[in-house]
C-alpha cells in the first residue's frame, strides 16, 4: 500500500515537469508615466489582464493590491494637492489683506500654514502608495508570467527526513 503514493507522486512529477503551458506571457512596458500591457503584439487593457492572470490566485491577488493602492494614492494625492492649493490660497489671501491692515489689525496665518503643511504631507505618501501599487501590479503580471511561461520553479522529488526514518516529498 506505501508504494501507490510514491506512483502518483512520480507520475504528477512527470506530468508537471514534461508538459508546457500553451498560455501566452503578457508582456509589460513600464517607460511611461502609465504601465501597459501586450498579449503577444496586441495591446490588452487592465481589465483583460485581470481576467488572464485570474487562474494564479497569488498573481491576482498582487494585481489587486496593486491596482488598490494605485487608488488609494490618487485620492491621497489629490486630497494633498486641494489642502496645499487651499493653504496656498489662504496665505496669498491673508498676506494681500495684512497689506492693507495696520500692524494690530493683521491676520494670522497659522491656519495657511496647517493646510500648506497637511497638503505636502498628504502628497508625500499619495505618490509612494502609487509607486508601489505599479510595483505590485508588475509583480503580479511577473508572477503569473513565470507560472505560464515554465521559467517558475519546477516541481521535484526531494529525499527528506519523516516520522520514520527517510521520506520521499513532492515540493511544487
Amino acid at each position: 500500500m506505501r508504494i501507490q503514493p510514491l506512483i502518483l507522486a512520480l507520475s504528477l512529477i512527470l506530468v508537471f515537469g514534461l508538459t508546457d503551458s500553451v498560455a501566452q506571457t503578457i508582456k509589460i512596458n513600464t517607460s511611461r508615466a502609465k504601465d501597459t500591457y501586450e498579449l503577444g503584439s496586441t495591446r490588452i487593457s487592465r481589465k483583460e489582464v485581470k481576467k488572464l492572470i485570474s487562474v494564479d490566485e497569488t498573481a491576482w491577488r498582487k494585481f489587486k493590491t496593486g491596482e488598490a493602492l494605485g487608488i488609494a494614492g490618487i485620492v491621497t494625492c489629490a486630497s494633498g494637492g486641494h489642502l496645499l492649493a487651499a493653504g496656498v490660497g489662504l496665505a496669498v489671501d491673508n498676506s494681500i489683506k495684512n497689506e492693507e491692515l495696520s500692524a494690530s489689525q493683521q491676520k494670522d496665518n497659522s491656519l495657511a500654514w496647517t493646510l500648506v503643511g497637511s497638503g505636502i504631507g498628504a502628497l508625500v505618501p499619495g505618490a509612494l502608495m502609487m509607486i508601489l501599487g505599479k510595483e505590485q501590479r508588475i509583480k503580479g503580471v511577473k508572477k503569473y508570467n513565470e507560472t505560464v511561461g515554465g521559467s517558475a520553479y519546477k516541481p521535484s522529488v526531494q529525499l527528506k527526513p519523516a516520522s520514520r526514518g527517510i521520506g520521499v516529498a513532492l515540493v511544487f
